[in-house]
């Protein structure tokens, strides 16, 4: 019989089924492989599923499938591709797939977010900004009085010297102002009357004899675990009787300062420490 195509018995004239189709016994004719299914070789009885992780390619030409349904392909990155895919399927917001072949994307870990479809990795939420659950499409701002650092999962105190507003981020306390407790909102209080203080202050100081900071380098703040170095000097050549003990005091915890006192001016060295419980998120001053 010149029409008969099986594979296995029969035909004197018979000839293998193509790539693509699919032949059970007794077929006259080669049938193309459905959608999500494919037949890498010549001579096949049933198609094969596309497996978890790819997908197949068709083009169809005068109701045939060729050049296609031969094989698959890998699901490419930020898509995901479940058992019989046809196409690759972007991966919802809030999740992502870095690799290629994925049979599913992956929720996005706490402290980090996916905005839109087909993401190939998860953005860290920026600075004062958080996300403390899994599969986040976008990040929460800190309260006021609160910062975070890039990829947070929870928000810090403003430290003492710094002010905290509706933005997520912690400011320094502009000079004349001060704050002597961690989560300072909105603002920084006023010096009282007859008292100053410099930017990033925790609290004020009468001014007797005119003293005048003179920071190294400008410099008038320290991450922790550095040095702060200033030089104080008298501005005011009053008559005074005997000499002038400038006493140098810390207020909080978490650095030292050295000497404890010098005659008429001189310098002053401010050293800090990283405390690894309690690590803090901004410059000490």
């Amino acid at each position: 019989s010149t029409d008969c195509i099986d594979s296995y018995k029969g035909c004197k004239n018979a000839s293998l089924c193509p790539k693509g189709s699919f032949c059970p016994s007794g077929s006259k004719y080669p049938q193309p492989c459905p959608l999500g299914t494919y037949a890498s070789d010549d001579g096949s009885p049933s198609c094969n599923t596309v497996p978890s992780g790819s997908f197949s390619i068709f083009k169809v030409e005068s109701q045939n499938c060729t050049n296609a349904c031969t094989n698959t392909q890998q699901c490419t990155k930020g898509n995901f591709c479940p058992a019989a895919s046809t196409t690759p399927t972007p991966c919802p917001i809030g999740t992502y797939s870095e690799d290629t072949g994925a049979p599913k994307c992956v929720n996005c870990v706490p402290g980090r977010y996916a905005p839109s479809t087909g993401r190939e990795i998860c953005l860290p939420c920026e600075e004062g900004k958080f996300t403390n659950g899994t599969k986040q499409s976008s990040c929460s701002v800190c309260d006021a009085g609160k910062s975070s650092l890039p990829g947070s999962t929870l928000c810090s105190f403003c430290a003492a010297g710094k002010f905290g507003n509706n933005s997520g981020l912690c400011f320094s306390c502009p000079p004349n102002t001060y704050s002597d407790t961690e989560g300072q909102k909105l603002e920084c209080p006023s010096c009282p009357p007859g008292r100053k203080s410099y930017k990033n202050s925790v609290s004020c100081f009468v001014e007797l004899y005119g003293l005048k900071f003179d920071f190294q380098n400008d410099k008038t703040t320290v991450k922790e675990g550095g040095a702060l170095v200033y030089n104080v000097v008298l501005t005011s050549e009053a008559e005074r009787k005997k000499d002038v003990i400038i006493y140098g005091n810390v207020d909080g915890t978490g650095c030292t300062l050295t000497p404890e006192k010098v005659i008429n001016g001189g310098k002053f060295t401010l050293s800090t420490f990283v405390d690894r419980l309690d690590l803090r998120l901004d410059a000490l001053s």
